[in-house]
């Protein structure tokens, strides 16, 4: 029979120690001079909106509950979708997120209808 006891008290002293820190090579001056050229460069200023802020989404299917707050969380203005998800839609069909008066952010939801020779070809 083998004693493991010397490998598992290897293991629980490696845990109960403090991780080391990294040593870096940059001087205070070179930091200081990265900042002071980036703040002139304007890098901390970005012209991109707040995540997906007032875009429009066109959707095949009716999300599920997940997908819809993804699109909640992301501020989503408007959803478009053509086919309702008659087991987990959370836009009308199941559930109807975007009435939810406790969430923060509200997007409006509209159902696309398909003209006929689109519907023919597609999935039932």
């Amino acid at each position: 029979m083998l004693d493991h006891s010397f490998q598992v008290n290897s293991l629980t002293s490696s845990i109960d120690s403090p991780a080391k820190k990294q040593k870096l090579d940059y001087s205070k001056d070179e930091i200081d001079s990265d900042l002071k050229a980036c703040s002139r460069d304007s890098c901390f200023e970005t012209e991109r909106p707040y995540l997906c802020t007032g875009f429009d989404i066109y959707l095949v299917w009716e999300p599920c509950t997940m997908c819809a707050m993804a699109l909640v969380h992301q501020r989503i203005r408007r959803i478009f979708y053509a086919f309702p998800n008659p087991n987990f839609g959370a836009l009308g069909s199941v559930q109807r997120l975007q009435g939810e008066k406790s969430l923060n952010h509200h997007y409006a939801v509209f159902r696309v209808l398909l003209p006929e020779d689109v519907l023919d070809h597609a999935p039932s």
